[in-house]
């Protein structure tokens, strides 16, 4: 059941193709293409761990979760109470505006230039 206090409707400027999202009856659905006069209405899914879990992120020490990209030394970590952290070698970047899975994939996307697939269903 999804709280209607979590939704929020997405601007078709924020979006990719491939982008998951909401659609108006409240279902997933993946962004196939972006025309911003169709006036689509979509809405954001919040970042969970279970979203996490199907984006291949594994639990990690206390209520962390991590997800290794690019190289053996870089991660991203989310915490429910932490947010999301882009964290090279022992130093940290905080990203707390990120707390939607397309926001994520965005992010991804933009460090690896590669989509973030999920791995489970």
């Amino acid at each position: 059941m999804i709280d209607s206090k979590d939704l929020r409707v997405l601007d078709s400027s924020e979006l990719r193709i491939g982008n998951l999202v909401l659609d108006s009856t409240k279902n997933t659905t993946k962004i196939e293409s972006i025309i911003p006069e169709h006036n689509r209405v979509r809405y954001g899914i919040k970042l969970t761990e279970h979203w996490l879990e199907r984006f291949g992120f594994e639990k990690e020490a206390g209520s962390f979760m991590g997800l290794q990209i690019c190289n053996s030394w870089t991660f991203i970590y989310w915490s429910e109470y932490h947010g999301l952290e882009l964290s090279v070698n022992e130093y940290g970047v905080k990203f707390t505006n990120i707390k939607y899975v397309h926001q994520l994939q965005n992010l991804f996307y933009s460090l690896t230039g590669k989509e973030l697939e999920l791995t489970k269903q």
